[in-house]
C-alpha cells in the first residue's frame, strides 16, 4: 500500500509538471500568434500607405514631366527669348550662312 501512494504521487507530480510545461507552451504559443497577427496588421497598413504613396508620387512625376515638355516647347523658349532677352528674329538679309 505504501509504494501504491509513493507511485501515486510521482505519477501525479509527473502529470502535473507535464501539464504545466503544455500549459505554458500553450500561451507561449498564442501570444507568439497574437504578436504575430498584429505585426501582419501593421505591415499591411503600411503597404496601403506606401501604396497610395506611390500612386501620388506617380502622379506627380507624370504632372512634372508635362511640365518639363512645356518649358522645352519651342513657343515657349522663343516667348522667352523675345521677353527677356529682348531677342527678335534676323531679317533674311541678315542671316549669313557660315560653312565650315
Amino acid at each position: 500500500m505504501q509504494q501504491t501512494i509513493s507511485d501515486w504521487f510521482n505519477h501525479s507530480v509527473t502529470a502535473i509538471a507535464l501539464t504545466v510545461v503544455a500549459l505554458s507552451a500553450l500561451i507561449v504559443s498564442a501570444l507568439a500568434l497574437i504578436y504575430s497577427q498584429h505585426q501582419s496588421r501593421q505591415l499591411t497598413t503600411q503597404l496601403q500607405q506606401l501604396s497610395q504613396q506611390q500612386i501620388e508620387l506617380d502622379v506627380e512625376w507624370g504632372k512634372l514631366l508635362l511640365e518639363q515638355g512645356a518649358w522645352s516647347s519651342h513657343a515657349h523658349l522663343e516667348s522667352v527669348a523675345r521677353k527677356r532677352l529682348n531677342m527678335v528674329q534676323p531679317l533674311a538679309e541678315e542671316i549669313k550662312r557660315v560653312e565650315f
